[in-house]
């Protein structure tokens, strides 16, 4: 409990529901101590007879007069416990239990007793409430609810944002709402922690054991459905807990009216900016250039001040951030003297880039039955008439890319993936890939260059991938993806819009510009900044305790993967998105359900590095992960789509 509380505090999380019981008694002395706000939630869950707001009944304890001491009884004892508890700010009357008179009852009793508020989901928005507070409602629910002129009341959603597996996609977005209308004051997310059970395999190995893992064959179970959390059962964070922090911090950085001021917002209740050291880098190309201490900033709980950072001049055609961090300067409330409290990240100058290659060295080029063998002064390799690609990429004998990219459209399923049905909805995409067929080459050559333009065939999604392959004498490889659908038919959405490339193994040390350094999604990058970072392929792989999509990075300028003496070097004009692997994805799973039982240690390295390098994935959602898919504007939805790099020896 003391290392959940310390952990909460240090990733902003400020108040914590009990469900579906009053917790231990310490929990309560540790939240009073260092200040967490508590829903106090009474032990009453009577889901099995049904639920007022999620399916119909005929007869429910809840509305049976009978019943009523039961229910009474749960209300007294909870509160009769912990009612000298400051930190519970809030009484809950249960949950998922139906509503009936008994409710009626329990919320005039704690009112006769206590002033705090009460709150019953099931009640929905009746009178025995005093907060509405619905589970998983959607943003557009919540802002109907907000919009009505005769609220009276706060909505604070009991549980939202479920954090089964890679998830908390979006989390940015109910935050933005949530801070637009006065009404809507927050959520508690679903849940904690992962509720795996440490467990040796037959080859004796640890691992944490789900549903299913331990109890008789054949007993009900509902497979990983505890694993939740925004921490594992050790403890250790999952990535999505560092959005978290982001999205929950309480200190907020604008631009200002004028050129190079900055708008710094205390949304604190109770506390000075002056207990924070505020620090400013500028990064030139992702690297810092500046730094800069503003010491002290005096802002009162609630206001906000208006910075000057005297910035050097910026040199032209480089990209530039400036970067916010607030750092406690004093041992406080469990937060240590240097623990980062609030960060933000603006843009300050884009980068000027020269597009494509230019026609350089020297290249031979010979034709033969199976396609083309180019020799240049940086590499050699072959152009495959049939993969509609080039293979055996070598430098000084040896080979880095054993395949260039394939067409990829599909992504290991993710939990919530799994649960609005992917592989019914979206399966199509599974195989187009590998399915696509080569259609058209055409060679084009000049000194110093030569380009394949490729048109591969995906029939079944009338789609076709055109891929130009500009190859220079200096061995540098300029690739052009145009993705375009036939305008006459319907297609459904798509996992990745990308390509794969397999690589020596050996390439295992990795070098980024862009964002990081935690695995970062389309609705889940704001807490992953862009900026020059380093990792190994093993670093890059989250190891979710249910084996699924992990380790992507997006709005990458630049990569570089490199062995103890070759290398490669990648850049676009565009930020694209990559993930580095030892692993495809058949190795994870792809049944239209997930396998019974799936863990780490079914993971079996390959002999070579999967390299995605991608448009991108669509997000990962996080709304529920019983139906809801990625928001839309995270969507990957039929259009057309242009991505492109450069791959050059290092």
């Amino acid at each position: 409990m003391e290392t959940d509380i310390r952990l909460m505090k240090e990733h902003n999380i400020n108040t914590v529901r009990t469900c579906h019981y009053p917790t231990d008694p310490y929990w309560y002395e540790l939240c009073d101590k260092y200040g967490l706000y508590v829903i106090n939630e009474a032990n009453i869950e009577s889901h099995g007879l049904g639920a007022a707001l999620q399916a119909p009944y005929d007869y429910h304890i809840a509305d049976d007069p009978e019943w009523e001491k039961p229910h009474l009884e749960r209300i007294q004892r909870m509160y009769a416990r912990d009612k000298n508890h400051p930190s519970v700010i809030v009484w809950s009357l249960g949950n998922e239990a139906g509503d009936g008179v008994n409710f009626v009852k329990c919320y005039d009793w704690l009112k006769s007793v206590d002033d705090r508020p009460v709150q019953f989901e099931q009640a929905d928005n009746k009178r025995h409430t005093d907060v509405v507070t619905p589970m998983y409602a959607t943003m557009e629910e919540m802002e109907f609810y907000a919009r009505q002129p005769d609220i009276y009341r706060p909505l604070i959603q009991c549980e939202y944002a479920h954090a089964m597996g890679n998830s908390v996609g979006n989390l940015q977005d109910y935050w933005d709402l949530i801070e637009e209308y006065p009404a809507l004051q927050g959520g508690c997310i679903w849940d904690w922690v992962d509720q795996g059970l440490l467990a040796k395999n037959e080859k004796g190995e640890d691992y944490f054991a789900y549903g299913g893992d331990l109890e008789p064959e054949g007993s009900r179970n509902d497979n990983n459905f505890c694993l939740n959390g925004l921490v594992s059962p050790d403890r250790k964070p999952n990535p999505h807990i560092y959005e978290v922090k982001k999205v929950y911090q309480n200190i907020s950085v604008l631009k200002g009216k004028k050129a190079g001021e900055y708008i710094i917002k205390n949304k604190f209740y109770f506390t000075n900016l002056n207990e924070f050291e505020t620090i400013i880098q500028v990064l030139k190309n992702g690297d810092v250039s500046q730094e800069i201490s503003l010491g002290n900033i005096d802002a009162d709980p609630q206001t906000e001040v208006v910075v000057t950072p005297e910035i050097a001049l910026l040199e032209e055609g480089a990209e530039y951030f400036i970067n916010f961090s607030f750092v406690q300067k004093e041992d406080k409330n469990l937060l240590m003297a240097g623990h980062e409290v609030a960060k933000e990240q603006l843009p300050l100058a884009k980068a000027k880039k020269d597009y494509g290659i230019a026609a350089s060295g020297e290249l031979e080029v010979t034709a033969s039955e199976m396609g083309w063998l180019l020799i240049t002064e940086g590499a050699t390799l072959t152009f495959d008439k049939e993969k509609g690609t080039f293979v055996n990429y070598s430098v000084d004998g040896k080979v880095l890319i054993q395949e260039g990219p394939q067409p990829d459209f599909w992504r290991a399923p993710t939990d919530n993936d799994y649960g609005f049905g992917i592989k019914g909805k979206l399966g199509v995409w599974y195989t187009q890939g590998a399915d696509a067929t080569v259609a058209d080459i055409q060679v084009e050559k000049k000194d110093g260059l030569v380009s394949f333009i490729v048109t591969k065939r995906m029939e079944a999604t009338f789609a076709n991938l055109i891929s130009t392959y500009s190859i220079n004498g200096e061995g540098q490889v300029q690739v052009d993806h145009y993705l375009k659908f036939d305008p006459n038919r319907k297609t459904v959405m798509m996992p990745r819009v990308g390509t794969k490339l397999k690589l020596n193994k050996d390439l295992e040390n990795v070098a980024w510009y862009g964002r990081g350094p935690q695995e970062n999604y389309t609705d889940r990058k704001s807490s992953a900044f862009v900026g020059q970072y380093e990792a190994t392929v093993d670093e890059l792989y989250y190891p979710y305790i249910r084996p699924q999509e992990n380790g992507y990075r997006t709005d990458v300028r630049a990569l570089s993967l490199q062995g103890e003496d070759a290398g490669l070097n990648i850049t676009s004009s565009f930020p694209i998105c990559f993930q580095a692997q030892y692993y495809e994805q058949e190795d994870y799973q792809a049944g239209e359900k997930k396998r019974p039982r799936s863990h780490q240690y079914d993971m079996n390295k390959r002999d070579y590095i999967t390299l995605n390098l991608d448009y991108g994935q669509m997000g990962v959602g996080g709304d529920t992960s019983w139906g809801a898919t990625p928001h839309f504007i995270y969507q990957l939805v039929r259009r057309e789509y242009r991505w492109s790099y450069t791959i050059s020896p290092k």
